[in-house]
């Protein structure tokens, strides 16, 4: 892309291969985020690009939660196709612009790190992972952090970077059975263990 022609930038997707390592790398601390999304009668399409673009992320410890302002009932009844449980809808009883609505959702927060999303824009499938690989180098050199920051790329266009995700329903859906079948074993494995005790 030329959109930073002067910095000699160019933005390169993740490849399969190293997306595919990131899932398998366990953390030995787990780091949570909350990713806070202040929306208001937020085209479908956005919403939709928006949420699959987290639910495809490599690290797994997340929630997002989206505090809806609408007036109407669009965000709700795209947010309502979602089944992923760390996808938290809640409908604000107003709208008190940008600032109050992410202040509600900051509210609702009970991650370890906030992550700020516009409810048009869309996360890289490894954002979380080099957020929390960012937590863990700073955390094994000794140093405390209270936040990171990451800097945003542009695209002409939120559908060509999408289809480059490669972000397609059956994958989502594979990962979301892995992930419940995890959560499942850690359950049995936490309830064999206050068996014992």
């Amino acid at each position: 892309s030329d959109l930073y022609p002067d910095k000699g930038y160019r933005f390169e997707p993740v490849s399969e291969a190293e997306l595919d390592r990131q899932r398998r790398v366990s953390f030995t601390n787990k780091y949570s985020f909350s990713i806070l999304v202040p929306m208001y009668e937020t085209k479908p399409e956005f919403a939709r690009a928006m949420i699959n673009s987290v639910l495809i992320q490599t690290y797994p410890d997340w929630e997002l939660i989206l505090a809806d302002a609408s007036k109407s009932n669009l965000v709700q009844d795209t947010v309502a196709s979602y089944t992923d449980k760390r996808i938290r809808y809640y409908r604000l009883a107003g709208n008190g612009g940008i600032s109050e609505n992410t202040n509600a959702a900051l509210g609702l927060a009970t991650g370890d790190y906030i992550g700020l999303l516009d409810h048009d824009d869309f996360l890289t499938p490894d954002a979380l992972f080099e957020m929390a690989s960012c937590l863990k180098k700073a955390e094994n050199d000794g140093k405390s952090v209270a936040f990171v920051y990451s800097d945003e790329d542009k695209c002409d266009s939120w559908a060509k970077w999408i289809r480059g995700m490669k972000a397609d329903v059956q994958k989502l859906k594979e990962e979301e059975a892995r992930m419940a079948l995890r959560r499942k074993r850690m359950e049995t494995t936490i309830s064999k263990a206050e068996d014992t005790m």
